[in-house]
């Protein structure tokens, strides 16, 4: 009879394993899912990351280029003014 009741006992132990092994198998079903849906997301994530680095490299150019027209126009505009300066001291020399 002791045989009996601990083969049945034992028999609901193997069950609930297997429930729980089954439990346990679907978790870390879900959780490759989780990661290889994690991989493509950073996949995705990096490839917009390398192109605004392009673009920034782009627009860090036209940023330099257009700084170094700002610097040119700043140096034209000082000499003009110069020579502006000096066309005036000359004329005002000549009038008195």
């Amino acid at each position: 009879m002791w045989q009996i009741l601990e083969a049945s006992h034992n028999i609901d132990g193997i069950n609930k394993l297997e429930d729980e092994l089954k439990q346990k198998n679907k978790e870390v079903e879900r959780l490759k899912a989780d990661v290889e849906a994690m991989e493509r997301i950073s996949k995705e994530q990096n490839h917009a990351l390398e192109s605004l680095g392009g673009k920034n490299k782009e627009n860090s150019d036209k940023m330099y280029k257009l700084n170094q027209k700002v610097r040119e126009a700043k140096a034209e505009a000082k000499s003009l003014k110069d020579q502006h300066r000096e066309d005036t001291r000359y004329l005002q020399g000549l009038h008195e």
